[in-house]
């Protein structure tokens, strides 16, 4: 396998887990509402890992707390694309306080 197959490999395996699609070169109405989507997709599994957790396993309380971190960054990056009263961004961000609080104060982190 030459370097560049596996270079490509590799950064296309590190993208995957990435909400928005780094390869948009223009940002249009269409673009926003597929990475909208995709937020809420990553917000309902968070949700799911939010009602399961069990508070004494630590690795999984600091998993999902990660998890909640990205999408926070997810949703800073399509915030500069969207109006400031955009109501799916400003109710996704209200569902990850209360997951943060949720976190902060029920699994002592």
């Amino acid at each position: 396998m030459s370097k560049n197959n596996y270079y490509f490999k590799n950064k296309n395996k590190a993208n995957q887990d990435k909400v928005y699609d780094s390869g948009i070169n223009e940002i249009t109405n269409d673009n926003v509402a597929s990475l909208k989507d995709s937020l809420i997709r990553a917000l309902s599994k968070l949700e799911i890992d939010v009602l399961s957790l069990n508070k004494t396993d630590l690795s999984m309380v600091m998993r999902t707390y990660d998890n909640l971190n990205k999408l926070k960054g997810e949703l800073n990056y399509i915030k500069k694309f969207v109006p400031l009263n955009d109501f799916i961004i400003t109710h996704i961000e209200m569902h990850i306080k209360k997951y943060e609080y949720y976190l902060k104060q029920r699994a002592k982190i």
